[in-house]
């Protein structure tokens, strides 16, 4: 019997999994839909989101968490360069979450 790859799933972190999840996720989801997915229960996916929230707080994406659901957004002190970088003109009237939502996407 020969022990897993590297790399494979069941030696990743429960937070990079939900990370993932999150990237990949087309609109915010929920905590009972991740815990599904991961097959774990709702308490445990809460873990896994408070210590991937913990890890991006030095990154360039954050956790946002609204209405009952969460996904990954770009940090907001990086709008300006993320505007830039979109080619957005600055008189170009987008909230903040349109922005986001572009620098996803792109």
């Amino acid at each position: 019997m020969s022990s897993p790859d590297p790399g494979t799933e069941t030696e990743l972190s429960l937070s990079v999994k939900l990370e993932a999840l999150l990237f990949v996720a087309a609109e915010p989801v929920t905590t009972a839909q991740l815990a599904t997915a991961l097959d774990v229960a709702p308490s445990v996916v809460e873990r896994g989101l408070n210590e991937l929230d913990a890890s991006l707080a030095t990154r360039g994406l954050r956790l946002q968490r609204h209405a009952g659901r969460v996904q990954l957004t770009t940090a907001p002190q990086l709008a300006e360069l993320i505007e830039r970088f979109l080619g957005l003109e600055a008189t170009t009237h987008l909230s903040r979450a349109a922005l986001e939502t572009l620098a996803i996407i792109a």
